[in-house]
């Protein structure tokens, strides 16, 4: 099959063959930048590994897919899991209590 052919049937799906090749690409940063064990690397050096040279296509091409710049989901997935809001209303008001050790450290009753 040529690649003229090719393009014009992934054309009739809405994929291009730059998307079909890029997609998985894309995933594999994605989970790099949400992997805790790679925050030590570089996005730069996370994406020139997936063989995204120039910044700007990336960027573009990452927001039109995931709604947010690979930063943003770097700073996310390094903030951890979010705790319930009652969880965290309740540890906020034992930290102003008199539950609290010489340290600041909530003290285990």
């Amino acid at each position: 099959m040529s690649v003229r052919t090719l393009q014009r049937c992934m054309a009739a799906d809405g994929q291009s063959v730059r998307g079909l090749i890029r997609s998985p690409r894309l995933q594999a940063l994605h989970r790099e930048l949400c992997d805790p064990r790679l925050s030590e690397h570089s996005i730069g050096a996370l994406a020139v590994k997936r063989c995204f040279t120039d910044a700007s296509y990336l960027n573009h091409h990452f927001h039109a897919t995931y709604g947010m710049a690979p930063s943003d989901v770097r700073r996310r997935s390094s903030r951890g899991p979010r705790l319930p809001r009652l969880i965290r209303a309740n540890i906020a008001e034992l930290k102003s209590s008199s539950q609290l050790g010489q340290r600041g450290s909530l003290l285990l009753i």
